[in-house]
C-alpha cells in the first residue's frame, strides 16, 4: 500500500523546508513550512499494521533520497 500526496511547491536546491504529514482516521494532510499543502483522505494507518514497511523520502523505482533530514518524529 502507498499513498502519494502531491503539493504544487517547487523545491530549491540549498534552501530549508520544514515538512509535517499527520494521518488521523484515514485523512492525511501535509504542510510545508506551517502552510497546510495537501489534504487526502482514505489513508490507511501504517504505523498500526503488523509486517508493514514505512519509507520516507524513497520509493523502489527511483534513485534514494540524497539530502539531509533533521529533527525526525514518528
Amino acid at each position: 500500500m502507498w499513498f502519494d500526496g502531491w503539493t504544487d511547491v517547487k523545491l530549491e536546491f540549498n534552501k530549508w523546508y520544514y515538512f509535517a504529514l499527520t494521518v488521523d482516521n484515514g485523512l492525511v494532510r501535509v504542510y510545508i513550512n506551517g502552510e497546510k499543502r495537501f489534504k487526502g483522505e482514505k489513508v490507511q494507518d501504517i504505523l498500526k499494521v503488523e509486517k508493514d514497511i514505512f519509507v520516507l523520502g524513497v520509493n523502489w523505482w527511483a534513485p534514494s533520497f540524497k539530502g539531509r533530514i533533521d529533527e525526525l518524529r514518528i
